[in-house]
């Protein structure tokens, strides 16, 4: 079975995709990452990003087990919609948030992206939601995930897809080729 992670820094319009082609891929069980953290760490979950590294670690483990176990319930591929990076605003820098877990459990990453300015556009029409809104630390956002991604995906093996605005009205095809194993 496969186990699929969508990545892309915050705002970029991963679960929106997803959204769309949901009916498309009834043999992929859609997981958000942050719903399972925020399940298991509870009313805290609005200061994880302030958690020290060893508690946020322990909790993405956890979250790691309960998708083993979800997807040997289900016996479906499973979509996660998730991050190999996230930004820190205590540290002002990204970070690497993939686990080693994380790099054993999943067998493909997606890496979606887009350019600066429309992450800003997007950001700024979901205000409720706290994300940077300065472009130059969007701009190493983005960076840092497509260089992680690489690196994660060389080092454990991983099939690496590409999902970015070179596709334009197509994105939602692209990604259901990925899912479904089809050459693109």
């Amino acid at each position: 079975m496969r186990r699929y992670c969508l990545v892309g820094i915050k705002g970029i319009g991963k679960t929106t995709i997803i959204k769309k082609i949901l009916k498309e891929i009834p043999n992929i069980d859609y997981l958000i990452g942050s719903q399972i953290l925020r399940q298991l760490v509870g009313p805290r979950f609005d200061n994880f990003d302030y958690f020290p590294k060893e508690e946020k670690q322990k909790y993405r483990e956890k979250a790691i087990e309960y998708m083993i176990k979800r997807q040997n319930e289900t016996q479906k591929d499973i979509l996660v919609d998730g991050h190999t990076t996230l930004y820190n605003p205590i540290s002002n820098e990204t970070e690497n948030v993939f686990t080693e877990l994380d790099c054993k459990f999943f067998t493909d990453l997606i890496l979606y992206e887009v350019n600066a300015l429309t992450v800003l556009e997007r950001r700024k029409s979901d205000s409720i939601k706290k994300r940077s809104l300065d472009l130059s630390i969007i701009k190493k956002e983005l960076s840092f995930e497509r260089e992680n991604s690489d690196n994660i995906a060389k080092k454990y093996g991983m099939q690496l897809h590409y999902l970015n605005e070179d596709f334009h009205n197509n994105l939602n095809i692209e990604l259901i080729k990925i899912l479904k194993g089809e050459k693109m």
